[in-house]
């Protein structure tokens, strides 16, 4: 009889054991809910990593996920497909918040009325009505970048800073945080500030004009993928001409990684886009399981990656991702 009432006790915490991990699991399975990510750009590198981060982790959590893209930089686009998802009332919104206008805070708060979530990542605009932002802290990355170049210039020289747009949240915040830095190097001066417009042509004729007409240029930072892609060309096509510059680039990518290995940039500041992607989805696990007010702002991994690293660094590519192009 003892035997018998131990092993039926046995299996009665057996069982609650799998009862208490089963009811877990069904919490962290969210079927039937629907997440679209309205991404600036459709690509298989940095904005296909952050695709694949929410594709993955969304599922494994039973979501229904979209991702929206477009062929290049368009604010309108962005915004008409945030007016679908509204309007097909998906349970919630991944977006970039890369530009501040009065018709993308409308959309924003439209989608708050409805009871949609949005997240923005990457690139933010506060008092907005989203309901937080994941992603790099810029002004932090934006120091790294200054104390490496002014390290690397030995304290003092002449910078040129590249980049798209130098009101966009995410770049602005990079180069108060870089031009903060030199501060402590007061012979280091920043002589020329480029906005190529996300354009690789533009910035390409931009940044050889800038050579022609500063031939002191001591440094070059870099504040973002597109410009930093189009360094790493021209200083590989033209070493002789920027010899002894110290390049340092933003992101990475396979281009980024081979410009490391042939000596031609000083290094990188990597960013994680597959962790924005994946936390996204945990933020929007809360928030669907009514822990609303455990929600704040999260700041992903960030790192400078110098020469001596690159072999240890992979370029992660998505493929797989299906795209909705508008």
């Amino acid at each position: 009889m003892k035997r018998w009432l131990a092993a039926f006790s046995v299996v009665m915490m057996l069982g609650g054991i799998w009862f208490v991990f089963r009811n877990e699991e069904e919490q962290n399975m969210l079927p039937g809910r629907r997440i679209t990510f309205i991404s600036p750009m459709a690509n298989s590198g940095y904005w296909g990593n952050v695709a694949g981060g929410i594709l993955d982790k969304g599922n494994a959590c039973g979501m229904d996920v979209k991702c929206v893209g477009f062929s290049e930089l368009n604010l309108d686009k962005q915004i008409y497909a945030m007016e679908n998802a509204v309007l097909s009332g998906v349970d919630g919104i991944v977006t970039v918040a890369y530009e501040d206008s009065k018709e993308f805070r409308e959309i924003v708060s439209q989608a708050q009325e409805a009871d949609i979530p949005v997240i923005f990542i990457d690139s933010d605009v506060e008092d907005i009505g989203r309901l937080c932002y994941i992603g790099s802290d810029n002004f932090y990355a934006g120091r790294l970048a200054g104390e490496k170049l002014a390290k690397e210039c030995g304290g003092q020289g002449k910078v040129a800073i590249v980049t798209s747009f130098c009101d966009n949240a995410n770049q602005a915040e990079r180069i108060s945080g870089f031009i903060e830095a030199l501060k402590d190097f007061p012979k280091m001066e920043v002589v020329k500030i480029l906005e190529g417009q996300s354009n690789t042509g533009l910035l390409r004729e931009m940044i050889v004009g800038m050579m022609e007409d500063i031939p002191k240029i001591s440094a070059i930072f870099c504040a973002e993928g597109y410009g930093s892609g189009v360094m790493c060309k021209l200083a590989e096509k033209n070493r002789e001409r920027f010899d002894g510059i110290k390049i340092l680039v933003f992101d990475y990518s396979e281009t980024i990684r081979h410009a490391m290995i042939s000596g031609n940039i000083a290094g990188t500041i990597k960013q994680n886009p597959y962790e924005m992607g994946g936390r996204a989805v945990e933020v929007l696990q809360e928030y669907f399981t009514g822990n609303k007010e455990e929600i704040r702002d999260q700041y992903t991994n960030v790192e400078l990656v110098g020469t001596e690293d690159e072999l240890e660094i992979e370029h992660t590519v998505r493929e797989d991702i299906l795209w909705h192009i508008y």
